[in-house]
This record gives structure tokens, sequence and C-alpha cells, in this order.
């Protein structure tokens, strides 16, 4: 068995009203990401060369080709919420059950995934269309992580039965 303030803690042992919140939170959090998932479909789209075009222009389409300040702006504020959002997920994913192992990779790899999304944007922009792929890895990273982050807990709350000594 773990040993750990998180292990002590634990989401089973959290009264119904912890739980709740808890439960809330990962729903609209959920939803928020499912509207991005959106929002990246309608704006951009979510092919290769959607994003090439998004990040790189298209006369033939009538795409711009954004500003360096336009992809600055869109990357701090992108950089510092998905931080947030992934920094709460992991930290009540810490409070699961779930491998050590699990609670190690899984948050690292959706920060990871956000300096990938976020750098490749830049390397599509400036250097070679082709990191349109690492953009659309990243999004399927992202995609991941928050569905482990947010459906273990949502589990262990309310599925998972109780250990009793």
């Amino acid at each position: 068995m773990e040993k750990s303030i998180f292990a002590e803690l634990g989401l089973e042992k959290l009264p119904f009203y912890g739980k709740v919140f808890l439960t809330m939170f990962l729903l609209c959090i959920g939803c928020g990401y499912l509207l991005a998932i959106t929002n990246v479909f309608m704006n951009v789209g979510m092919t290769y060369n959607a994003i090439v075009d998004h990040y790189r222009g298209n006369e033939a389409n009538m795409v711009p080709v954004p500003e360096i300040k336009e992809l600055v702006t869109h990357a701090h504020t992108h950089v510092i919420a998905m931080s947030m959002m992934f920094f709460t997920l992991g930290m009540v994913f810490m409070l699961t059950n779930a491998h050590p192992l699990l609670k190690t990779i899984v948050p690292a790899v959706s920060f990871f995934s956000i300096l990938m999304d976020i750098g490749s944007m830049f390397l599509v922009r400036l250097v070679l269309p082709q990191f349109a792929i690492t953009i659309l890895l990243a999004g399927m990273l992202f995609g991941v992580c928050a569905l482990i982050e947010i459906m273990i807990p949502l589990y262990e709350m309310w599925l998972k039965k109780i250990k009793t000594v």
C-alpha cells in the first residue's frame, strides 16, 4: 500500500457533500474540455491540412497567416488555463487508489502535452508544417489524460466498493 498523505485521504473516505462537490467540479471540467474540442473543431478543424492552414495561412481558402503577436496571445492564455485545469484534475487524481506509477505518468503527460501543443503551434507557423502532426498528438494526449483524471475519481467515489477492515 502506498504511504502518502494522498493515500491516507482517499476519495472513498469523503463525506457525501465532498463527493458531490468534486463530482460537480469534474463534470464541469469535462464539459469545458468538450466545449474546447468543439471550438477547435468549428474554428480550426481537426485534420492535418486544417491545422497547417490555420497556422500558416492559405490564400486559396482565404485563411490569413496569423501574426506572431496573435499566437503569443493565444499561447499564454492557453498555457495558464490548461495548466490550472490539469493541476486541479491532477490533485483530485492524487487522491485515488490508482497505482503510483499511473499517478506519476498521467499528470506528467498532461503537462507535457500542453508544452507540446503550444510549442508545435509556433513550429508549424515558423519552421515546418509537418509539426501539425504533433498538435494532433498533443490533442489526443490531452483527451486521454483528462479522461483518466476524471473517470477514475468518479469511479472511486461512486462505484467502487469500500473495503471494510
